[in-house]
């Protein structure tokens, strides 16, 4: 899939971005993650239905994923070469998520100006398609910011959200699952039973026995 960033209705003008990925023998060793770039590297255009920064935001803090994801896509901010070696620190990917969230947050739900920094492009023209080919997987995610609707990018409410960051489907959405938007329902319930439950449940108890009285009080029909 060609992931194509937000252009105006009917333009002429088509962007598109890539970047090579492709690794092997990814592994951790203390405090760094080694591997080697694949022999035969792949062109990413990007994934369906999202943005791939979304994925990248929400991996745990825990060596094992940061392996993972490294694994399926590439360091974050090497150039590829064919079957070279790359080590980073679990700091340094750590680091360089922290300011991917901090961009993210900074642009969520704003219409501010950002100036986005990073790795190298290649741009160039094919048909009516603008390319940009960004040496590393840091600056294709930085170009898939950049150009998404900041009014769509969101941090989810619930506070032990294991995966905050989403890009809402409609713009009252606050919650980035069902499962999330539902513990917020019982939690809303919950506060107004503590709340007002109490109040409640005199007022029916009343009408009810103001409803007993009024038939009580009613002659029965003749037959």
């Amino acid at each position: 899939m060609q992931f194509t960033p937000n252009t105006p209705t009917n333009s002429l003008r088509d962007v598109q971005i890539w970047t090579p990925i492709g690794t092997e023998s990814v592994r951790v060793q203390g405090e760094h993650v080694l591997g080697r770039w694949g022999q035969q590297l792949k062109n990413f255009t990007g994934l369906r239905g999202r943005v791939l920064v979304e994925d990248f935001l929400n991996v745990l803090d825990d060596p094992d994923e940061i392996a993972r994801f490294t694994k399926i896509y590439a360091p974050l901010d090497s150039e590829p070469s064919e079957g070279a070696e790359f080590r980073f620190s679990l700091q340094h990917w750590q680091a360089l998520r922290s300011k991917f969230r901090a961009l993210w947050e900074g642009r969520a739900g704003r219409s501010v100006s950002t100036t986005f920094s990073g790795s190298s492009y290649d741009v160039s023209v094919r048909d009516r398609s603008i390319v940009f080919h960004a040496k590393t997987l840091e600056g294709f995610m930085l170009i898939e910011l950049a150009t998404t609707d900041a009014k769509r990018l969101r941090k989810c409410v619930r506070p032990d959200c294991q995966n905050p960051y989403f890009i809402a489907r409609h713009l009252k959405q606050q919650y980035c699952s069902t499962s999330c938007a539902e513990w917020a329902q019982v939690r809303w319930k919950k506060k107004w039973w503590e709340d007002k439950g109490a109040v409640w449940l005199e007022k029916q108890r009343k009408r009810r026995s103001a409803r007993s009285v009024r038939d009580g009080r009613r002659k029965p029909r003749p037959s």
